[in-house]
């Protein structure tokens, strides 16, 4: 019976896996992929890495790139990520944990192109880790990726399977049908996990900061900071505003591209020795594509914040018709009042006339005063001929002594009727 199993998964491995030339994406992807997932091999007991310098980052634009380009390539790469998943007790803990980071981002960008191909032999698979895995940051860091799935994305319909299967998980362990963690896992360290890929990286503890490094060494870092700078970029474009500010991903890559461009200034003010124009060119170039970065991430999360102050908007605000439309009466919207003489300043000026509207523009009914006394206009509500008169007009000067202004007028009228006097004569 063993060896009729043993038959079987052989061929079915065997048929697995096909055949690619170097150059076509397939290749590409699973090189890059394969790179990514088993790289830095010297880790210690408890998953820790000697070389913590975070290397494996500079292969994720190709495997980016070359899953977005090539859909046959991002099967390829969820297949080879399920080969990773598969046996968690003869993959090592951080291949496992790579895998699963690399899946987290393959299903943001390129998306549907990757998450198509969790068919049920994929959820199985992650069904079967979630049970038997023994190591607890890939424990961990597997659950925490599946409940921001179900609360993110439950709308996915590549996600469906997957999602019905851990929620089925989360249920059996609530009822202790199984266990939240294996029994035989490893005891977490009291450094977290997402903390590996921070310590020192980019080599800061192996040189001082006045020295420049090795010319290999030194384009090395200078890609691995470039990369940083672009998939940071990527990410926050791919990104919804809403889980911007709870990415790890993005937090994780902004303190890569922070610590990158502290180093990068660190060579460029190095003295022992001191870079050449080429090489200082190259230097301040990099520091610039970190700056543009950061500063589109941080762009980006204001204008997130903006869009969460403003996401709920007050209903009557929005409906509640304008102050005009509630004072203005429909026939005399484009009316505007003549204006107001100053005080002292005789109201018989031959342009008030011609700045009144005309009965036709007013619907044809009887212009309203615009004096104290709230007259109507020639002091009749008939249709008659309008007749202007200045006095209908004035407006009473509140700042105005009413002393002085009856004692001026009285003069004026006095004054008047002696002139129109003399010139009957």
């Amino acid at each position: 019976m063993k060896r009729f199993l043993g038959s079987l998964s052989r061929r079915s491995s065997s048929s697995d896996s096909v055949e690619y030339s170097e150059d076509s994406p397939e290749a590409v992807v699973l090189q890059a992929l394969t790179a990514f997932c088993e790289s830095n091999q010297n880790v210690n007991a408890d998953g820790s890495s000697h070389d913590a310098q975070g290397t494996e980052f500079v292969y994720l634009p190709q495997i980016v790139e070359t899953a977005e380009s090539s859909p046959n390539a991002a099967k390829e790469a969820a297949l080879r990520i399920r080969k990773y998943l598969t046996d968690p007790a003869g993959t090592p803990n951080h291949t496992q944990y790579n895998a699963i980071m690399l899946m987290r981002i393959l299903a943001d960008n390129p998306g549907h192109t990757f998450t198509r191909n969790f068919d049920a032999k994929f959820v199985t698979t992650v069904k079967e880790l979630l049970r038997t895995g023994r190591d607890w940051n890939v424990q961990s860091y597997l659950r925490q990726y599946l409940d921001s799935l179900e609360q993110e994305r439950a709308w996915d319909e590549d996600l469906k399977l997957l999602l019905q299967m851990w929620a089925k998980e989360k249920t059996k362990a609530s009822h202790g049908l199984i266990d939240r963690f294996p029994r035989n896992s490893v005891v977490p360290p009291r450094v977290p996990p997402r903390s590996r890929p921070h310590q020192q990286p980019y080599g800061l503890s192996r040189a001082p900061t006045n020295t420049l490094p090795t010319p290999v060494e030194l384009a090395a870092r200078i890609e691995e900071a470039r990369n940083s700078a672009k998939l940071l970029t990527q990410f926050v474009q791919s990104t919804p505003p809403i889980e911007l500010e709870d990415n790890d991903l993005i937090k994780e890559f902004v303190d890569r591209c922070t610590t990158g461009s502290r180093v990068v200034q660190g060579y460029i003010h190095a003295t022992n020795p001191a870079p050449d124009e080429d090489t200082l060119l190259t230097l301040i170039e990099t520091n610039e594509e970190i700056s543009v970065a950061l500063s589109q991430q941080q762009r980006a999360m204001l204008k997130a914040r903006k869009i969460r102050g403003s996401s709920s908007p007050s209903s009557s605000n929005l409906n509640s018709p304008s102050p005009t439309s509630q004072v203005v009466a429909p026939g005399v919207t484009n009316f505007s009042p003549p204006p107001v003489a100053p005080a002292g300043i005789s109201t018989r000026s031959s342009e008030s006339p011609a700045q009144l509207p005309s009965p036709t523009m007013t619907g044809g009914r009887p212009l309203a005063s615009h004096s104290l006394n709230s007259n109507p206009v020639g002091g009749s509500t008939t249709n008659s001929r309008y007749e202007y008169k200045p006095e209908d007009f004035q407006v009473r000067n509140p700042f105005a002594d009413d002393y002085a202004t009856n004692e001026s007028e009285e003069r004026n009228r006095v004054h008047f009727d002696s002139q129109v006097q003399s010139d009957r004569r």
